[in-house]
Parts: C-alpha cells; structure tokens; sequence
C-alpha cells in the first residue's frame, strides 16, 4: 500500500480518522458508502500520487468508475483541509535547500547539438533544455544543496 499511495496502513487510519472528523460535523458522507472511508481515502491517494485512470482504478476494486470518480471528487478536498496545517510555509522553509514547485522547469543538459536533429535528452520549451515538473501539489520534492 505504500508503493502506490506514500503512505503506510496506519498513517491512512490516521487520515481517515480526521477525514471522518472534518465531514462528522456537517452530517453528510463524501465518500460512496460502498466503497468506505478507508478505500476512497486510498483511491484519492493513489489518483494523487500515481495519476492512474479511473477505469483501472475501478478495476482493481472492482466498482464502476463513477463510483471511483465519486470517491475522489468527495474525499480530495476534505483531505486538503485536514492536511493544510502540514504544509510549510515558506518562513519555515530551510534557505540552504532547493526546493521544487509543481510547474517548475528544471535545467538539465542536452545530447543535441544546437538546432541539430540528434535526438534530445529532454524537450525544450521557450528555447530552454530542461524537464517539466508536472506533479500535484500534495507533494513536495527537495534537493539538498
């Protein structure tokens, strides 16, 4: 389970349980009741971490794709909510650390000759070899300097 959503069984139980909090409050569930809390939370997981299609998602537990749709569009912005306290800010960033935003576009070099027809290492963009950071904000990357 941590390959595919970051996180270990009992850190999901955690998250569930102040996912649970967060919606116990307004009454209504977010999630399908034929998934649970637990699955759907696991669901908006994997989609975030690994950008699986639904249909495969579906799949694999065995529902419809609505189903799966349901449960992420429901359970991502609660978990959004409850986890908004854990994400730094920037005064408590490190300033010896290079941090990565999602869109950032990362140099790197190139096996093309200027303007030749090699084939590339990476594509470019604006006229600069580099690689696309398309990540979801959920996580946030570093390289120590």
């Amino acid at each position: 389970m941590y390959h595919t959503t970051g996180y270990t069984r009992d850190q999901i139980t955690d998250l569930c349980a102040m996912v649970y909090q967060e919606v116990a409050a307004e009454g209504t569930l977010v999630w399908p009741p034929v998934l649970g809390l637990f699955k759907s939370v696991v669901m908006a997981l994997t989609c975030m971490r690994r950008n699986r299609v639904q249909v495969d998602l579906a799949e694999t537990f065995e529902v419809s794709q609505s189903t799966i749709s349901r449960a992420i569009t429901g359970v991502t912005p609660v978990l959004g909510t409850v986890l908004a306290g854990y994400v730094p800010t920037a005064d408590e960033l490190d300033e010896g650390t290079q941090y990565i935003v999602d869109g950032t576009l990362l140099p790197c070099w190139s096996w093309a000759r200027p303007w030749g027809n090699a084939t590339k290492f990476s594509f470019r963009r604006r006229g600069v070899d580099g690689w696309w950071v398309a990540r979801r904000v959920w996580y946030l990357c570093r390289w120590p300097v």
